[in-house]
């Protein structure tokens, strides 16, 4: 029986097939990351982007539960919740791997205007805080012991004064304010007109003039609140603008980044191409001169055979 031999022309493929594959795997040995690169991946400026926009979330979300907690001002509970969530976003803002001074820059101006933003609501919280408005529980307690038709005549100005003072408390008009000073000038002046114990008389107008104190202070803190909440309102569109600006910018570095990576990772699928064409015309090459090489030897021996 004789043997079975595999046909000569499958011995001519197998160095070259042996050597095509060395080469490319040396290829793909000498890129780093090689699935990244076919990918089309730039790492480090990719993670940096996300890790600014996590960040910008992050920061977005805890300005979030500042405001809310902003609502309850000046509670106790309320403050350390807002504190609570400013002191998150610095940590979050502190994190952000900074690709430039101009992140730098951006991110700056977010941490200046929350710092901005604290130090208001802390303000708001401290006005907010303010005694309980001016009594004229002290003067009633006076009148009560004057003959009734004296205490009807002191009673209506009275009343004045506390209709104005309800009335700039809700809104801290100055108007109101003037009317309360009115009433009081009224009660001045039918106070002065009435036939009674001169030390009734002087202590109801020092309880007067303590009355009209508070009034003038509470305005005075009613007013400086409102302000402080206009300036509240003007630190919160100065973050919401922050915020909106580093996500616009860190929106345009992402689509910049993808366009690259597009670009990159049609480059690398280009050259693959390119190298495995190379490759097989190389073996293409390589076969058929192994081949006719044989076709050669096997005349010349014949040749040498038959002489």
């Amino acid at each position: 029986m004789q043997a079975v031999m595999p046909h000569p022309a499958a011995h001519r493929w197998i160095g070259p097939l042996i050597g095509a594959g060395l080469v490319i795997s040396v290829c793909f040995a000498a890129v780093p990351n090689p699935s990244g690169w076919l990918r089309g991946e730039a790492a480090g400026p990719a993670s940096d982007v996300r890790s600014e926009a996590a960040a910008l979330n992050a920061i977005r979300l805890g300005f979030l539960r500042a405001r809310l907690a902003e609502r309850d001002l000046p509670s106790a509970v309320s403050m350390s919740a807002e504190e609570a969530a400013v002191l998150e976003i610095r940590k979050n803002i502190a994190t952000v791997p900074y690709q430039s001074a101009t992140d730098a820059g951006r991110f700056g101006a977010i941490r200046a205007a929350i710092d901005t933003y604290a130090a208001t609501t802390g303000s708001l919280a401290a006005l907010k805080r303010r005694p309980d408005a001016a009594s004229t529980d002290t003067i009633d307690a006076v009148l009560g012991q004057l003959e009734t038709r004296d205490e009807a005549v002191l009673r209506e100005p009275l009343l004045g004064m506390q209709l104005s003072e309800a009335a700039f408390l809700s809104g801290a008009d100055r108007s109101s304010m003037e009317r309360v000073s009115r009433a009081s000038d009224r009660f001045s002046e039918r106070l002065a007109g009435l036939a009674i114990p001169e030390g009734t008389r002087a202590r109801l107008t020092a309880k007067l003039v303590a009355y009209e104190r508070d009034v003038s202070g509470t305005n005075d803190t009613v007013l400086a609140a409102q302000n402080a909440e206009g300036a509240l309102r003007n630190a919160a569109l100065a973050v919401e603008g922050a915020l909106r600006d580093a996500d616009r910018a860190v929106s345009m570095e992402q689509a910049r980044l993808t366009a690259s990576s597009d670009a990159a990772r049609q480059r690398g699928w280009w050259l693959l191409g390119a190298g495995l064409v190379v490759s097989v015309l190389c073996v293409a090459s390589l076969g058929f001169v192994l081949g006719r090489s044989a076709v050669v030897n096997r005349g010349m021996s014949r040749l040498g055979a038959a002489l």
